[in-house]
């Protein structure tokens, strides 16, 4: 046999080998893992928020101050009447509403007011919201800001007003 024909021989061997140790074989597809059973995956709690809107101006000069607690407890106070604080318990899907009209609204990154201006005796509402370790305050004129104000905004706004008419009426 000639001696090209062993060492091609030789080096095929060598290169049949060479592929043999480096097969790893099929590809693997990873196994799904599934939760132990009766293991509910979680997840973390909203942050707690406190929300109080005050509604001031006006020829009369109003003044009432609403604050929502985390607990979904409403309190109304009428400072220009000295009245006392009238509180009463939201149900917790007014609540939620609330807190996802905040979402909506992208509340956090909102100008700090919404006026025009040139209106002598506007009212105006402030909403401070507290959550999560940040506050931040919007201040909404209900003349001067027309047309400039986001409607989210304007949603959240009317929504609070509903719930303070109605602690109005119930107090």
């Amino acid at each position: 046999m000639p001696l090209t024909k062993i060492l091609a021989g030789a080096l095929l061997t060598a290169a049949m080998l060479a592929l043999a140790a480096c097969n790893v074989g099929p590809a693997t597809q990873p196994t799904p893992t599934e939760a132990p059973v009766g293991v509910t995956p979680t997840t973390a709690p909203p942050p707690e928020t406190t929300i109080v809107f005050e509604t001031s101006g006006g020829i009369a000069g109003m003044m009432k101050r609403m604050e929502i607690n985390p607990q979904g407890q409403a309190t109304l106070t009428d400072q220009r009447m000295g009245r006392p604080g009238a509180g009463t318990p939201l149900n917790v899907p007014d609540y939620d509403q609330l807190l996802a009209l905040v979402d909506k609204a992208d509340f956090f990154n909102l100008q700090d007011e919404y006026n025009k201006g040139g209106v002598a005796d506007d009212i105006q509402h402030t909403i401070t919201i507290t959550q999560g370790g940040r506050t931040k305050s919007v201040t909404v004129y209900e003349v001067g800001g027309q047309g400039i104000t986001p409607q989210p905004l304007l949603d959240l706004v009317d929504r609070l007003n509903e719930i303070q008419e109605l602690i109005e009426k119930s107090a």
